[in-house]
């Protein structure tokens, strides 16, 4: 990070471990710098909305997963967790909308919630 601060991924990567072990606030600045330095980097916006989701703060975890939903259409996840919120937020029929658009893209495009680990590496 302090070699190239206008380069998102160790921001990202630092940020994302911080909310795995539970240090949500904590995570809060480092995936925001990751998104100032890329605002289209749709997994630091899903860990920083999950970071939002552990603190309770849903307005702006709903904003990111919003966001998160305009940058890449394909992709269940961004929906998976709106239905939880809106679920937790007592808005069931908001919930089942956004976990059948979860479904409905999961069923159109199965690989995107393999984890990225799973993914082979490139050909040489």
């Amino acid at each position: 990070m302090a070699a190239d601060p206008r380069y998102e991924e160790p921001f990202f990567l630092y940020g994302d471990l911080l909310v795995a072990e539970g240090r949500d606030e904590q995570a809060l600045p480092y995936l925001r710098k990751a998104i100032k330095n890329r605002a289209d980097y749709m997994a630091a916006r899903v860990s920083l909305a999950k970071a939002y989701m552990h603190l309770e703060k849903w307005p702006e975890a709903i904003a990111e997963l919003d966001e998160a939903a305009k940058l890449d259409a394909k992709s269940p996840e961004p929906h998976l967790l709106l239905s939880r919120i809106y679920f937790r937020l007592g808005d069931e029929k908001r919930a089942g909308a956004e976990k059948e658009i979860s479904l409905r893209l999961r069923r159109e495009n199965p690989a995107a919630l393999e984890a990225l680990q799973a993914r082979p590496f490139p050909e040489r």
